[in-house]
């Protein structure tokens, strides 16, 4: 059996308004598309070009996080 088939590469980035529309996003896109590759950089206090601190959570700016390195070896 070959590999399996690549679907449509979703990438969602945002702070904490995105963390609870995902699923439908991912659900919509599938409906829509197919299967996606889903790559997520959100979440409570995301920020874009800084990096931020959430109680004890540090969470690096979306421009500095390794969902870049992994949507390159991706392909």
């Amino acid at each position: 059996m070959g590999p399996l088939p690549r679907g449509p590469l979703l990438v969602v980035l945002g702070a904490s308004n995105v963390v609870p529309v995902r699923a439908g996003v991912v659900a919509s896109v599938r409906d829509a598309l197919g299967p996606p590759r889903c790559y997520f950089a959100c979440g409570h206090g995301r920020g874009y070009a800084l990096g931020s601190r959430v109680l004890i959570r540090w969470l690096p700016a979306i421009r500095d996080c390794g969902m870049w390195g992994a949507l390159s070896d991706a392909g």
